[in-house]
């Protein structure tokens, strides 16, 4: 036997750089699973700063030392001058609010169930593991970022079940979860709040041209794409269905001569019409799962679409994978793990267009009726 099909197989005798290209390799995995990533929406770097989730790889210096943060630069509004007229004392200061970012340690191990003498058994299983590792973390992420986005505890799922207790609850950056702020909320009609859904208030055209008013008055900065601006708005399986089903809808996809996406920076869109990018997932939060529901009785399904702006939520990886791999069971077993350092944030800055109030930055939530099919 080669002393390397020997290192291939001795969890004790692989090399630092071997480990290293798996753990890439696992984390491929992931952003091929997760929709933020697969879809556009998520940027590549710390500099590409035009996608609704802001993606940091790095630590920035500040006053208090080097932190993970994302930067919001905010509009200026004073006058500018004219003519001859000095600008030396009338300078604006340029307004910026930077959030630092919770980091944690996000880990997954998994291990074969019994005795594995086999050298190429061993082999495959490694490959098994990195695959299935990398697309448990990114279908997981994408959940955690759904869950940010909306303002919705760890503690229960997107479907609004109880979470199992384990470490999932405890990630740090879970603390920082922050609910929908008083102006970024709409709602089918009249309706004020999810209390006051019934089974006909369902996601249509009307509820997603009074959301992108919404957004326009309130200066929440979309994503900007040939001279004009779009915001991403990603709904339920269900809230898809009843948007399609809407008369308005199907005459402005009519209109618009749009049967499908426009913009070849996203991908996996539905429709691409009047400066709204529409997405559907399984795992925007939904009431499917759980006894609690909308409605004045609790007793209406629904969902809650994310509609996003630029930096509407940040994501942070820094730092490389951890891969370890060890033995249990007197060698028995053969344990694969992987560990990244990341954090997620929904950014809340003081809107100057909404008296000085403080608002979600670029995130808005659509609430509607959503019955399963």
């Amino acid at each position: 036997m080669k002393d390397t099909e020997m290192a291939e197989t001795d969890p004790a005798a692989i090399s630092a750089l071997r480990k290293k290209l798996w753990s890439v390799q696992a984390w491929q995995y992931q952003l091929d699973e997760n929709f933020f990533s697969a879809s556009g929406m998520m940027g590549t770097s710390n500099g590409d700063n035009g996608k609704p989730v802001h993606f940091v790889d790095e630590f920035t210096k500040t006053d208090s030392g080097d932190k993970c943060v994302i930067t919001l630069i905010l509009d200026l509004t004073g006058d500018g001058e004219s003519g001859d007229d000095q600008t030396e004392g009338r300078d604006e200061a340029i307004l910026f609010d930077y959030f630092e970012i919770t980091l944690d340690q996000f880990k997954k191990s998994v291990k074969n169930r019994g005795r594995m003498s086999e050298r190429r058994t061993v082999m495959k299983f490694r490959s098994y593991a990195k695959e299935a590792i990398g697309r448990w973390k990114g279908q997981t992420i994408e959940e955690l970022m759904m869950l940010t986005g909306a303002g919705i505890s760890f503690d229960y799922r997107y479907d609004g079940r109880a979470r199992p207790n384990g470490g999932i609850k405890r990630l740090a950056f879970g603390a920082d979860i922050t609910a929908p702020s008083s102006k970024r909320k709409v709602f089918p009609g009249a309706v004020t709040a999810t209390s006051g859904l019934a089974v006909g208030d369902k996601m249509s055209w009307d509820v997603l041209v009074t959301a992108r008013t919404k957004a326009e008055r309130a200066r929440m900065p979309g994503v900007r794409y040939k001279g004009g601006t779009k915001w991403s708005v990603v709904m339920s399986l269900e809230q898809g269905r009843d948007l399609r089903q809407d008369s308005d809808y199907q005459a402005a996809i009519q209109n618009a001569g749009l049967r499908g996406p426009t913009n070849p920076a996203f991908t996996g869109m539905f429709a691409d019409v009047d400066g709204l990018m529409l997405f559907q997932h399984p795992k925007v939060p939904n009431t499917l799962g759980t006894t609690v529901k909308y409605g004045s009785g609790g007793l209406v399904d629904g969902a809650q679409a994310l509609m996003f702006g630029t930096k509407a939520l940040a994501f942070a990886k820094v730092g490389e994978d951890i891969w370890y791999e060890g033995e249990e069971n007197r060698g028995e077993q053969i344990v694969y793990k992987n560990s990244t350092m990341l954090g997620m944030l929904k950014p809340v800055a003081k809107s100057q267009w909404e008296d000085e109030t403080d608002q979600d930055f670029a995130m808005m939530s659509i609430y509607s009726a959503a019955a399963p099919s």
